[in-house]
């Protein structure tokens, strides 16, 4: 809540009132913490409207990293004790689409690695095993988790999802085998660009179903959505973790019909 709203009982909530509350979000993102976590609370009641803010040293710690200092900066002016000077959320906006450029790809493979630790530790809980052992196994027939779920929905469709591309088709096929000691390595390193390549994939879906790497089920889920990227990113986060049998397999598919693709991608 902002100084402006302990001034007097009937104070209705502003835009500048939503600026000051984002003010605080971000310093819990960038500190890990609840503000003012142990202050009581009449304390806190008296002291915002003060000039209390929360503590700027478990901030300030990362400020080595990049673009941390300008997340810093307009966190500062959006919790200004005068609303009028604080930023409105159009100038937020473009701060923040500048500090998402600075960080292109990087957040799309650091919500990967979240979601496949994520995944691992549900299958391990669930089945006692390693999620990577289970080649040729559908991650999710360990089990209808209301954790896949929203790693599929909420993650992949709100966080990654960035354009509406069209299919495009990859004329050549190929039927040379190729071979990768690391395939699943090889798709990881590779996830955002084969993304943004937007291989046709159907095909691709065609034949994970019918060498039992995809079940029936999976199948009109990955279908289900509306554009390929979607089905791409989806088709990738649920073969990665199966292993090494099951990437390899991927990989020769793709391969097999977008061999340009493949070369494009160093093979």
């Amino acid at each position: 809540m902002p100084p402006e709203s302990f001034a007097y009982h009937e104070y209705k909530p502003t835009k500048e009132f939503d600026v000051y509350s984002f003010a605080i979000l971000i310093w819990m993102i960038l500190s890990g913490q609840e503000p003012y976590y142990g202050i009581n609370r009449d304390i806190i009641f008296y002291r915002v409207p003060h000039g209390i803010r929360p503590d700027m040293k478990l901030v300030d710690k990362w400020k080595t990293k990049k673009m941390v200092p300008e997340a810093i900066e307009m966190m500062t002016q959006c919790w200004d004790g005068e609303p009028s000077k604080r930023l409105c959320f159009a100038e937020c906006m473009e701060l923040l689409e500048k500090m998402e450029k600075t960080y292109e790809g990087e957040i799309k493979d650091a919500v990967l690695d979240v979601l496949i630790k994520l995944r691992d530790f549900s299958s391990s809980s669930q089945n006692d095993q390693i999620a990577d052992t289970p080649d040729g196994v559908n991650v999710s027939q360990s089990g209808d988790s209301e954790l896949n779920t929203t790693m599929r929905e909420n993650f992949i469709r709100k966080i990654i999802l960035k354009n509406s591309p069209e299919e495009d088709n990859d004329a050549n096929t190929s039927s040379e085998e190729i071979i990768i000691e690391d395939a699943k390595g090889f798709l990881k390193r590779n996830f955002s660009k084969i993304i943004q390549e937007k291989p046709a994939w159907k095909s691709i879906l065609d034949d994970l179903f019918t060498q039992d790497i995809f079940t029936e089920e999976l199948m009109n889920s990955v279908k289900s959505h509306s554009t390929i990227q979607d089905q791409i990113r989806e088709t990738l986060m649920s073969i990665i973790p199966q292993g090494q049998n099951s990437c390899r397999t991927l990989v020769q598919i793709m391969n097999r019909h977008h061999p340009s693709l493949m070369r494009k991608l160093g093979i």
